[in-house]
């Protein structure tokens, strides 16, 4: 009976947002300076902003005509509050480069921007657009908030769930192929449920558990305030390669959540998932292993002799794993906490240019601009 009755207040006790209408992703594309072309890929999520942004602009490399790009890639957070918008590079917080601009009725974005450690500011526009190779996506998202009884100090829980598929903008056979495969790996399970659907099943499976596991047991303390994210977002759009990010937390208890990123790589002109057997010549992790080791090796600070081990990794030896994502830089791995190493490393990224894998990639392999 106790059970039942703290459940009814829970039910009552809730706010939920599921909404379109708040939430979408657009790709991007302007510029910074008039002459450095800026792209990038965001969600909004009721006011929320989420995404990355690259530039690049030619420059001579010698004294003639010759000439070299240069670029970069930053992931980014913000807000949105009526027709204003603002972001930033999440790595250096609101000391890094800063966006700050309106939106029009269109969606088109226009403001200044400020440099990271720069004074002064220049001015950036962008404008929604989807050449060819670069794929519209639909946006759902869900957030909710829980108490669990009416008691003074109630803990609650917390849901924030988004869910992409593609735009109805996509040819229907490309369309059912992209929405099946994010959906087996968002949702294992409900691949044939609409996106609303699922999300609202995930809702109600969070909230079940959160009322049955704390119910009886709760007296006070911050470890009953439970949370879960799951946020799939596009990492990379364009010549026909989708790089799709899932983000996923959870806190349930202990000293601490879990959080752990999953990226899914496909090929849109081909319709199939591109992985290490597509991209790779056979036997390349043998040969790759040393050059990971390399690059975690000089992150850390440590040099060409000195184990791994020493700078915390569980192992000296440090393999390619099949977590794999591309974007314009090139082609990585990214080891998610307590893969190589402990908890309070956090999750690790080892990121190689194309010009670095030479010899190890497949002479047919479907990469960026082909």
């Amino acid at each position: 009976m106790k059970k039942t009755f703290f459940f009814i207040i829970f039910l009552m006790t809730s706010t939920v947002l599921l909404s379109q209408h708040a939430c979408k992703y657009v790709h991007y594309k302007g510029s910074i300076y008039e002459d450095v072309e800026l792209q990038a890929d965001m969600t909004f999520m009721n006011g929320d902003i989420t995404g990355y942004y690259t530039y690049a602009f030619e420059r001579p490399w010698d004294s003639i005509h010759r000439m070299s790009v240069t670029g970069a890639r930053a992931e980014v957070q913000g807000y949105e509050k009526g027709q204003e918008v603002v972001f930033y590079e999440w790595a250096e917080g609101d000391t890094g480069a800063v966006f700050r601009g309106q939106v029009t009725a269109q969606g088109h974005l226009s403001g200044t921007y400020r440099p990271a450690g720069r004074k002064g500011e220049s001015r950036f526009e962008m404008q929604p657009t989807y050449p060819s190779g670069t794929l519209p996506f639909r946006a759902y998202c869900l957030e909710e908030e829980k108490i669990l009884s009416a008691a003074p100090g109630s803990p609650k829980a917390a849901v924030s769930l988004t869910l992409l598929v593609p735009g109805s903008e996509t040819s229907q056979e490309l369309q059912d192929y992209l929405t099946g495969i994010i959906l087996e790996e968002y949702a294992p399970g409900m691949e044939d449920e609409d996106p609303e659907t699922i999300l609202e099943k995930i809702r109600q499976t969070f909230f079940r558990q959160y009322v049955n596991a704390n119910t009886d047991i709760w007296q006070e303390g911050h470890s009953f305030n439970w949370i879960k994210e799951r946020h799939a977002s596009i990492y990379f759009n364009r010549d026909h390669i989708l790089t799709f990010r899932i983000y996923n937390y959870a806190f349930t208890g202990g000293a601490h959540g879990l959080a752990s990123l999953e990226y899914l790589i496909l090929d849109t002109r081909g319709k199939r998932e591109l992985d290490t057997t597509s991209l790779f010549i056979p036997g390349f992790g043998d040969k790759i292993t040393p050059l990971i080791m390399e690059k975690l090796r000089d992150k850390y600070g440590l040099d060409h002799t000195t184990p791994l081990t020493s700078a915390g990794f569980f192992s000296d030896t440090v393999r390619p794993n099949n977590n794999l994502f591309i974007n314009e830089m090139g082609l990585g791995f990214h080891y998610n906490h307590y893969e190589i190493a402990p908890y309070a490393m956090g999750m690790i990224e080892v990121h190689f240019s194309l010009p670095e894998l030479k010899g190890l990639l497949l002479k047919d392999a479907v990469l960026m601009g082909q």
